[in-house]
């Protein structure tokens, strides 16, 4: 709630309050408990811990990845890169496409360390939450409630990692600020993550090495970074791409047979165009550059993409192919 006051010639006064409504003996009514905080003299700071990486620390998966996956992500290694201004072109558009990448991917890895903690966490066999309901822990594994040091909300740039990223875990064990043996990687369970906290399932082998128990409390050094394998994924397309001209077309000699088509009412005037470009009629089809459709929320795109498919599914030499990255 936000309470506000305003007075013509006064300060306004403006106060975040939080509201709890209800009581748990109340039938009907599910409180949600509030994520254990970790004790502020328990918490270090992200900037403080040494980053991880297999180059310097041996790191126990948690399952062993498969040969083509491994040989991508070493073919593809994060390098540092300098940021060019120069125009792309044939010449350097697949050596900017990875420099792109290279540049997103580090600064979203730097972003996502600063969720980096050392704290107490407690290991449970199962977790239950009104969101996701319950959550058990696999056979010979444990669950993890991590509570975070900065909150991951939707249009906070961590937020916006972890939910369009796979997220890799790694944990570390410490007793009297010693670690127990190496680092292990536990899978991070995004259906379970809220903006204060993180559920982490730990693997079979880091539970057996070091004995740990459902129910017992224990210092861990927890790290948030990328999975690699999306990004190495790009990559090897920008590097498999056949032919330029799909995605790097020559402008100045393709075909713009625009045809004048109109539907009264209803689209406005952009959508039209684009629709009469999807549906111009021209004798080399393989020099019509593709077409990019952008704008904000409720601005039409995905009608004007359904009205086109109407008129082309109508026309029966057409194929067509829809694809996207969400449903």
């Amino acid at each position: 709630l936000t309470i506000q006051g305003h007075m013509s010639n006064g300060p306004v006064l403006r106060r975040k309050i939080k509201v709890r409504v209800g009581e748990k003996e109340c039938k009907g009514t599910s409180v949600t408990t509030p994520a254990p905080e970790i004790p502020l003299e328990k918490q270090e700071a992200a900037t403080n811990l040494e980053i991880w990486n297999e180059e310097s620390l041996k790191i126990i998966p948690f399952v062993e990845r498969e040969e083509a996956e491994r040989k991508l992500l070493n073919r593809y290694k994060l390098i540092t890169t300098d940021q060019t201004s120069s125009v792309i072109n044939h010449e350097n558009y697949k050596h900017s496409m990875h420099n792109f990448l290279y540049q997103e991917e580090k600064v979203e890895s730097e972003l996502l360390t600063r969720l980096n903690l050392r704290g107490v966490v407690k290991l449970q066999n199962d977790l239950s939450d009104d969101r996701f309901g319950l959550k058990c822990a696999c056979p010979g594994t444990l669950l993890a409630a991590v509570p975070l040091s900065h909150p991951i909300t939707p249009d906070a740039p961590q937020g916006f990692i972890v939910k369009r990223h796979a997220i890799r875990s790694l944990v570390r064990v410490m007793k009297n600020n010693d670690y127990l043996g190496p680092v292990y990687e536990a899978e991070f369970l995004k259906d379970a993550a809220n903006e204060t906290q993180v559920v982490l399932q730990l693997s079979e082998r880091c539970c057996t090495d070091l004995n740990l128990q459902n129910g017992q409390q224990c210092e861990m050094e927890v790290q948030f970074q990328l999975n690699r394998l999306w990004f190495c994924e790009m990559h090897k397309a920008i590097d498999d791409l056949p032919d330029l001209d799909k995605v790097f077309p020559d402008l100045k000699n393709s075909n713009f047979c625009i045809s004048f088509q109109s539907h009264a009412g209803e689209l406005n005037e952009k959508q039209q165009a684009a629709m009469n470009f999807v549906l111009s009629v021209t004798g080399n089809r393989s020099s019509i550059p593709p077409l990019l459709i952008y704008g904000p929320f409720g601005t039409g795109k995905t009608r004007t993409l359904a009205k086109m498919t109407q008129a082309l599914v109508q026309q029966p030499q057409n194929k067509i192919l829809i694809c996207t990255h969400t449903n």
